[in-house]
């Protein structure tokens, strides 16, 4: 986000066609001041994805990165889609932050290198 913010809210924008929904099921959010370190802030379940393709998670944690991931422990789940991101900011108004990722791609998450989205 290029600067230390505290997060109120996460947004995820899942796909609104019919295929793939599941594949944000159990993805993990966290805020951090670095790539690496992070505070969980929530977690995809399966009914906030029946519900809606907006999904909003908030956070109230200070940091500079927004993670985005898959846990070691979802078996059969190596991708993860992502059609928008986006944070907004504590307090009264919410500024957003940022508004990354505006069209829906997909990426392959190798969970041998524990590798994370960053947006």
């Amino acid at each position: 986000m290029g600067n230390t913010y505290c997060v109120g809210k996460v947004v995820i924008f899942n796909r609104e066609d019919s295929c793939c929904k599941e594949r944000l099921t159990d993805a993990v959010i966290g805020i951090g001041g670095d790539k690496t370190n992070y505070t969980i802030c929530g977690t995809v379940n399966s009914s906030m994805i029946e519900q809606s393709a907006k999904l909003e998670v908030m956070c109230a944690i200070r940091g500079r990165y927004i993670s985005i991931h898959l846990p070691t422990s979802v078996t059969g789940n190596t991708v993860l889609t992502l059609c928008e991101v986006q944070a907004f900011e504590c307090g009264g108004n919410g500024k957003t932050l940022i508004t990354k990722l505006t069209r829906c791609w997909l990426v392959n998450w190798k969970r041998k290198n524990n590798q994370s989205i960053n947006p």
